[in-house]
């Protein structure tokens, strides 16, 4: 037991450079599958701009010319525009209704990036403006109520409703990521030095949002201008609105739903404009995410079965190594070595090739990372997040490394050093 450790690897270096080369690929695999596992989590834990429970998306459709129902005295488009409201008015009136919003691609956990280029323009200095694609959502003033909306510093809905009321605009904070004169700065400033630039002449005020997700499994990639270009006190043609919403006060959900159903068709029917659907937003959520989900899963089970094969895998090489041992361990005991000693040696082995190659897999980890060759979903690469990954990826190669030796080598420690030089 004399003999130094280090030594004794490098003399029998052919066996362990294989070794060593298996814990390298091991090491980065496993630190892709807990970088894939931490990036599910870590997306599912983000907030997603919005809070959607006890919201409903109320589906509405105008009668045609050519449909039998249709009234020739309400086709006008006044008589259009004062049905439409009186229409709002009514489905204020059920059980449970806090507010009510109209919009176009406004309704979340939808893929659609229908939106524009839009400049903006510094307050301080005209000259220096930006331009960006912008997914847009255009809403009636009351949407960061219905949607539960908060501004980046600390706005509440209903300042935020009061804004759209002023024809300011709203744009999500990761608008200025990647814009190298306002990259130091902290978001909390950027709406009071930038306005967006309506034609290249006039300026309306801006507020940032914290980003807003298109699903619960990934990070908000687009950035996202809302602003106002309807009204729920009339002016907005029914046809151009997509989507009526409105929040219910939590509770009151199933009185609310059978009382819309009771009065659909008749009382929530004005002129030639009618209510014809109702759905909660969480229904549209799930269904619009039935395939990422189970894409998700499905990733998962794979990734379980992979650590499955990997930890038996490199399980079993410390298992047939060590019992391939025998004599060796048979003749440290005769040369007085105790158990513990033995033990501590062999262990001590595979984990100092661990340590070796773990240097080399973490460059490794990170050119995957640099040259964009795994999905890194974090925020950004911090190196508590890289780290960690690491350290379990570590701490898991040790656990199979100190399984694979011990019991083998328990049982091994039982068999008299005698009988196993004569057998070898």
């Amino acid at each position: 037991m004399k003999r130094k450790l280090p030594r004794q690897i490098c003399n029998e270096w052919r066996s362990n450079l294989w070794l060593a080369i298996e814990l390298l690929l091991v090491s980065v695999i496993i630190w892709y599958v807990t970088v894939s596992i931490f990036s599910t989590l870590w997306a599912l834990t983000e907030s997603p701009g919005y809070d959607i429970n006890g919201v409903y998306r109320i589906g509405h459709t105008i009668i045609p010319e050519s449909s039998p129902m249709y009234k020739a005295d309400r086709g006008s488009d006044e008589a259009l525009d004062h049905d439409f409201v009186e229409m709002q008015r009514r489905l204020r009136e059920a059980p449970g209704v806090g507010a009510l919003a109209l919009s176009s691609n406004g309704i979340p956990y939808n893929y659609n990036r229908s939106g524009w280029n839009a400049t903006l323009v510094s307050s301080q200095n005209p000259d220096s403006t930006f331009e960006k694609f912008f997914v847009t959502k255009i809403v009636s003033p009351s949407y960061p109520i219905v949607m539960q909306m908060h501004g980046y510093n600390g706005e509440t809905p209903e300042e935020l409703a009061e804004f759209l009321r002023k024809d300011g605009f709203m744009v999500t904070a990761n608008t200025f990521d990647d814009h190298q004169e306002i990259y130091s700065k902290a978001p909390e400033h950027i709406a009071e030095d930038w306005k967006y630039s309506h034609d290249g002449g006039s300026t309306a005020p801006l507020k940032v949002l914290p980003n807003m997700r298109r699903n619960d499994y990934e990070l908000a990639t687009s950035s996202t201008m809302i602003f106002r270009y309807m009204s729920e006190e009339g002016g907005t043609p029914p046809d151009y609105v997509g989507e009526i919403t409105v929040r219910v006060a939590p509770g009151m959900e199933r009185e609310f739903t059978e009382w819309i159903d009771s009065h659909m068709g008749s009382y929530l029917s004005v002129g030639n404009v009618y209510v014809n659907d109702l759905e909660p937003v969480e229904n549209i959520r799930t269904e619009n995410q039935r395939d990422i989900r189970e894409f998700v899963q499905n990733r998962i089970a794979c990734i379980i079965f992979l650590m499955i094969s990997i930890f038996l895998g490199l399980l079993g090489t410390f298992w047939f190594r060590t019992q391939q041992r025998v004599s060796e361990i048979a003749i440290r005991k005769v040369n007085g070595a105790t158990s513990n000693m033995i033990f501590m040696r062999l262990i001590s082995e595979g984990l100092l090739l661990l340590t070796t190659v773990t240097p080399l897999a973490l460059v490794i980890d990170w050119l995957l990372v640099k040259y964009d060759l795994i999905q890194y979903t974090f925020v950004s690469l911090a190196t508590w997040q890289f780290v960690s990954s690491a350290v379990i990826a570590f701490g898991l190669l040790a656990l199979m490394i100190v399984l694979g030796v011990w019991f083998p080598a328990r049982r091994a420690m039982k068999v008299d050093p005698a009988r196993a030089l004569a057998d070898e």
